[in-house]
């Protein structure tokens, strides 16, 4: 219930709160602080007192030694009139007390309801105000021990008191009233030192209501530039999304216009078909425009996962990338058998990584489709699977097509981009989205763009990532 409370507190409350509070802990740490020093203080001075006062009654009785019973009326009178009452003292409470002994011979006793302390010893001259003394008193101990002089005399709890505490009242009281006017100043101070986070959350507040994704300006308190500039960042991460997005919906609507345009053209020749050779011609073109459509959706979908920077269903595990891009050179020869192409593959026996297969056979399932596709028939692709260090490795497709001249290849990564034939005519069949996927998973991946470089003839892409995947999003598995 307090967790709760305290989490729905705002900003300011919560400042205010843990001021008092630390305040209030400073302040009674201090005033038991003074407080002992007072008592330590008053005790201190006791002792001085009393060491005056010992000093004096000791001259009094060297000087009348020789006759106790003069000393002994001395010493009573002497109590008589430290026992006169004042102002506060209860009634009938005995407030100072002699016990004098000469020569072993007691002169006055111990004050009333108060035991004998034992034999005289020089060691304990000075101070008591231990638990082996009668209840309410303190005693200070002095003599003379070449005149056989034993001298204690009894402090009673009302004047104890009034030396234990004497500066607590002066100490207790300010504090005690300042500090709840600190409050209003704090309060302030919290209400000030906070005007800049509100205006930041204004100027959050507005852009949510108008859609606007502009960064934060005219925040001016340094503390609050991390946050600052994270939202910003943010803002033109979602920004650059949301473009992206649009482009996608565009480019999307562009690319599908095509096979929809083959399947209604066909659906309708098929209708209106007048023999069977023209239903035949009608239905091939009708299902390529299908299957061209199919694989636009499919290579969406993928760009889909890939763009999806924090994607929880990504999986990383190890396994050997070696065989894992032998399987897939297994399943892709089928495609290239049809052309005449040879595959040759050139990979270390194996090679243990630790990264998002998905990732892996999306960058080399595109590399290779683009091969065969730009390839001429009964032409050759070579596969090489490298170490690049000890953390790295480079893979590297090469094909005998035409090759992309240098001043289109960033252009190619770009989505929706084709490479036009050798005549310079409409482009090769395809979704343009090959190399942009194959981008977008080695930056997931954390590797680098692809390079491209021509060979003779034909062109060679070399991309390389990690065998260990940087940590992020994606769940790890065994």
């Amino acid at each position: 219930m307090i967790g709760q409370r305290w989490a729905r507190m705002s900003l300011s409350t919560r400042l205010v709160l843990v001021f008092v509070g630390t305040a209030s802990v400073l302040w009674a740490g201090l005033l038991l602080w003074s407080l002992d020093s007072a008592l330590r203080a008053g005790r201190a001075g006791l002792a001085a007192e009393m060491d005056a006062y010992a000093r004096q009654v000791l001259v009094v009785a060297r000087a009348l030694s020789d006759r106790p019973e003069s000393l002994a009326a001395v010493v009573r009178e002497v109590q008589r009139i430290e026992r006169i009452p004042s102002e506060g003292d209860l009634p009938g409470e005995q407030r100072f007390a002699i016990e004098l002994r000469i020569a072993g011979q007691t002169v006055t006793g111990p004050p009333d309801g108060a035991t004998e302390v034992a034999a005289w010893d020089a060691a304990r001259d000075g101070l008591h105000t231990g638990a082996d003394l009668p209840v309410g008193w303190w005693v200070y101990q002095a003599g003379d021990r070449q005149a056989g002089i034993e001298l204690r005399l009894w402090i009673g709890a009302q004047d104890r008191a009034s030396i234990q505490w004497p500066q607590a009242p002066a100490f207790f009281l300010p504090v005690l009233i300042s500090l709840p006017l600190l409050m209003l100043p704090v309060w302030l101070m919290v209400r000030i030192g906070l005007r800049p986070l509100r205006a930041a959350a204004e100027q959050i507040r507005a852009r949510v209501d108008s859609g606007s994704l502009e960064p934060l300006i005219g925040v001016v308190a340094r503390d609050l530039d991390p946050m600052v500039a994270a939202v910003n960042a943010l803002m033109a991460r979602l920004s650059t999304r949301l473009a992206r997005e649009r482009e996608l919906v565009a480019d999307v609507a562009h690319e599908l216009k095509t096979p929809l345009a083959i399947v209604r053209v066909n659906a309708s020749l098929l209708h209106r078909a007048a023999d069977a050779d023209r239903a035949g011609q009608a239905l091939t073109d009708l299902d390529h425009g299908l299957a061209r459509a199919d694989r636009l959706v499919q290579q969406l979908l993928r760009m889909a996962m890939l763009d999806r920077e924090f994607d929880a269903s990504a999986v990383v595990r190890e396994f050997d990338l070696a065989e894992f891009l032998r399987q897939r050179v297994i399943q892709i020869e089928p495609l290239a058998a049809r052309r005449a192409i040879d595959i040759i593959a050139d990979m270390p026996d194996a090679v243990t990584c630790r990264q998002d297969a998905d990732a892996i056979a999306a960058v080399f399932d595109n590399l290779v489709d683009n091969a065969i596709k730009y390839s001429p028939e009964r032409s050759v692709i070579e596969i090489a699977l490298v170490r690049s260090s000890d953390v790295g490795v480079r893979l590297t497709v090469a094909d005998q097509g035409p090759g992309i001249p240098p001043a289109e290849r960033d252009h190619m990564l770009e989505r929706f981009t084709r490479l036009h034939d050798p005549l310079g005519k409409d482009p090769v069949d395809g979704s343009g989205l090959g190399l942009a996927i194959v981008s977008r998973a080695l930056e997931r991946m954390g590797g680098g763009a692809p390079t491209m470089a021509d060979t003779a003839p034909g062109l060679r892409v070399t991309v390389e990532f990690p065998l260990m995947a940087r940590s992020g999003g994606a769940r790890q598995t065994i």
